[in-house]
């Protein structure tokens, strides 16, 4: 791969998320040989990374996929010419890549790529919920940080800079268990994004179109905003289990229960290796789903 020359540095939403305990599961095959016993274990290993990987970036496709949809067919008092021009703007680019135990989602700000940023962040804060539930189901625990800053595009769908940074040190230093940390800057722009006038988007579309873009943010980060919560420690968090994302989906999760048994389960094993450190971090995971549960059931 040739190295970019030259870089164009845009805002960027970035997701720097953890599989927990995939390294200490790779550790055993250290010194394989291609030939070694172990190889069918490792290519097992390998394939159950890959699949989450996979399967995190088509729930965030499903989730986006849906935001066209409901703008598609919700209510709206534009012309057919400015409807056509208006549904031509909801598309959004996300980046998932995988780099040895880390997923990293990146959302580019840049209005040349993605004319109306909201609809990435909407889908990466779902996607992010959906997939965390699931995983947990599946017997995989996540640990990330999510944080809007500057970075630059250095090819081939990677960034660099400051907001790749702050999601990895959320998730390194600020998450401790498993939950997903939301930085500061991200909240500020959901606060902002909610008193959005029609006017940040003239004069490049006409009255009609501009209000209904600015309409779509206001709704869609108002969305996003009952996302997150403050968490018992004062960091504000993935709510995947709250309200918000209950409003969303309208129905009972089966799943919650199963989940909660892979905490306690993981807690239990810690606890049998007297890890107070870790089997600390799991009972903090069970009491926020205890915190939740009333919602699901």
């Amino acid at each position: 791969m040739v190295a970019k020359s030259n870089f164009t540095l845009s805002y960027y939403l970035v997701a720097y998320i953890d599989m927990l305990g995939q390294q200490s599961r790779l550790e055993k095959f250290r010194g394989l040989t291609p030939s070694g016993d172990c190889t069918d274990q490792l290519t097992e290993a390998v394939k159950d990374s890959l699949s989450i990987v996979s399967y995190l970036r088509e729930t965030i496709k499903s989730y986006y996929e849906s935001v066209s949809k409901i703008d598609a067919q919700g209510p709206h008092q534009l012309s057919g010419d400015q409807l056509a021009t208006a549904l031509s703007l909801v598309t959004c680019n996300i980046n998932v890549q995988a780099v040895s135990d880390t997923i990293l989602l990146s959302v580019c700000f840049n209005p040349e790529i993605n004319k109306l940023p909201i609809l990435g962040v909407r889908a990466l804060l779902l996607g992010c919920a959906a997939t965390f539930i699931d995983l947990l189901v599946r017997g995989h625990a996540l640990r990330g940080g999510i944080e809007l800053g500057m970075a630059a595009d250095i090819g081939d769908g990677g960034i660099y800079g400051p907001a790749l940074m702050e999601a990895s040190y959320l998730e390194k230093k600020v998450a401790q268990y498993p939950r997903i940390v939301i930085g500061n800057e991200l909240q500020k722009y959901l606060a902002e994004m909610q008193q959005v006038s029609f006017s940040e988007f003239c004069p490049r579309y006409d009255k009609g179109v501009a209000e209904f873009l600015a309409r779509t943010t206001r709704d869609y980060s108002t969305v996003c905003s009952k996302l997150v919560v403050k968490d018992d420690d004062g960091i504000a968090m993935l709510d995947y289990l709250g309200p918000g994302l209950k409003e969303i989906t309208g129905q009972s999760l089966p799943q919650v229960g199963m989940a909660k048994q892979f905490l306690i389960d993981e807690r239990e094993r810690f606890r049998r290796q007297q890890n107070e450190k870790l089997s600390s971090r799991y009972e903090r995971a069970i009491n926020y789903f205890n915190s939740r549960l009333g919602l699901w059931q």
